[in-house]
């Protein structure tokens, strides 16, 4: 019996092979059933109107340059900004906003008002001295400090961005539901329509991205995400054997490592590593869940328990009442991804999970600390507020220089949740008795504690308490 088994060892790689293949198809089925008239429905909820990161054009007149003994009396200095990057036309925007006549500049100061009394007497002269903002040829100079003010002739207003320059203008006298069908087709992830019935195509760059736009008032601009991923971070391959140092991603269970590994293999463009073997995560895509990750040809090798030798590490640390959470769902549910009803959380079995889990969460972590040479700390919070600078972090500690690294990330913006992470619930639960509240609260401030003691440099652990 034993020697059959290993005779079927053989043809795994096959079955897996084969079962990649059926998903394909069933994906490509799907994708035929909504290629029709109308808009799909899923379409919509990415439906929004956006501008480009902001710019505002502004229409102001130089009068004068005042010395810092002039201002008294003549400038009234009703709203005054201060900072070490002030530009002239920042100030202008920051007076109009609060609807103020005059604009005063100096070196660090952005000055506002409504009132600049014998302006037309004072003359632009070299011996009215004053430090330069950004601008060499000012026509203030000098060394002490001065300003020049200008009156705004009309409010600042928003400058429409060029799509020309930013998207391909595919065709005119298209619905949104034409332009979407057209831009998918054309393998194209953004959709742009506007109420001229003009359709553009095209991928998140510097200037166009999903994340830092300014929302049109007047609904100018519709953005919709088609269903096709963005090449330029879907490609993935594996390193040569043993190509870099093997860089642990370890982590309580239902802290994000999973999430981590979409991350950072959209990034980087090379497969992450496991010790586990969850098929599951293999169809989602995690295509080295099941290599033989000892082959050393990976970004980064996921774990969830304490190594047993010194080791490159990555630890990802999550609110302890949400860790135990989520990763109770994933087992009660047998999903990474399913919420499922929260009665799961009245069983006894919930009760049993959380005595076993509370102590655990403290001591991994303080094992992953203690094994970590070098360590980089990530919490989970961070990366959920603002993952593209985490990302970063954990890239250039692996220290591995990726191709067209700037180009990935902007690819990532466009769908940072990947197949396999849990969306967020929108349910008010909190399951934990008073017994265990205090277990859990107790333990934060011990593996804080343990933090400061180990190294003063770590960052701290944050307010994860429960009141």
């Amino acid at each position: 019996m034993l020697a059959r088994m290993r005779g079927l060892k053989k043809y795994w790689p096959k079955a897996v092979i084969a079962i990649l293949v059926v998903q394909l198809m069933l994906w490509k089925t799907s994708v035929r059933r909504i290629l029709s008239k109308t808009l799909p429905s899923n379409a919509h909820a990415t439906s929004r109107s956006f501008f480009e990161p902001v710019q505002m054009l502004c229409n102001a007149k130089y009068l004068a340059c005042l010395c810092h003994h002039q201002e008294e009396g003549t400038f009234s200095k009703e709203y005054i900004s201060k900072g070490p990057h002030l530009t002239r036309e920042s100030c202008f925007v920051e007076c109009s906003e609060r609807k103020f006549q005059f604009a005063a500049i100096t070196s660090n100061e952005c000055i506002c008002g409504d009132h600049f009394e014998r302006y037309q007497s004072i003359k632009t002269s070299n011996t009215c001295p004053r430090k330069t903002i950004q601008y060499p040829d000012d026509e203030c100079t000098g060394e002490d400090i001065s300003s020049e003010v200008y009156i705004l002739l009309s409010p600042c207003e928003k400058k429409p961005p060029n799509l020309d320059k930013i998207f391909h203008l595919q065709r005119k006298d298209l619905s949104s539901a034409e332009c979407y069908l057209l831009c998918k087709r054309q393998e194209m992830p953004l959709a742009l329509t506007l109420p001229q019935r003009v359709c553009y195509c095209g991928y998140q760059t510097k200037r166009f991205n999903l994340k830092n736009l300014l929302q049109d008032e007047k609904g100018s601009l519709s953005v919709w995400r088609t269903e096709v991923p963005d090449n330029r971070c879907s490609t993935r391959n594996f390193l040569a054997k043993n190509a870099i140092q093997d860089v642990y991603v370890v982590s309580f269970p239902g802290s994000g490592n999973t999430w981590t590994r979409y991350l950072l293999e959209s990034a980087t463009g090379i497969f992450t590593g496991s010790i586990y073997w969850d098929m599951p995560l293999s169809l989602a895509g995690f295509l080295g869940e099941n290599d033989d990750h000892i082959k050393r040809r990976y970004i980064a090798i996921k774990s969830h328990r304490i190594l047993q030798s010194k080791e490159k590490t990555i630890v990802i640390i999550r609110n302890p009442f949400e860790a135990l959470m989520s990763e109770y769902r994933r087992k009660a549910f047998h999903s990474h991804t399913i919420l499922g009803d929260t009665s799961v959380f009245n069983h006894s079995d919930w009760e049993r999970f959380c005595r076993s889990s509370t102590t655990r969460w403290l001591v991994n972590n303080k094992g992953y600390i203690e094994q970590g040479d070098p360590l980089l700390v990530i919490f989970y919070e961070d990366l959920k507020a603002d993952p593209i600078k985490e990302v970063k972090k954990m890239v250039k500690f692996i220290g591995y220089q990726v191709k067209d690294f700037n180009k990935r990330l902007e690819c990532l913006e466009n769908d940072l949740t990947g197949p396999s992470k849990r969306p967020s619930s929108k349910q008010n639960l909190f399951p934990f008795s008073e017994e265990q509240v205090m277990k859990l609260n107790s333990n934060i401030k011990e593996l804080r504690k343990f933090f400061q003691e180990r190294d003063p440099s770590f960052p701290s652990i944050p307010a994860y308490e429960h009141e």
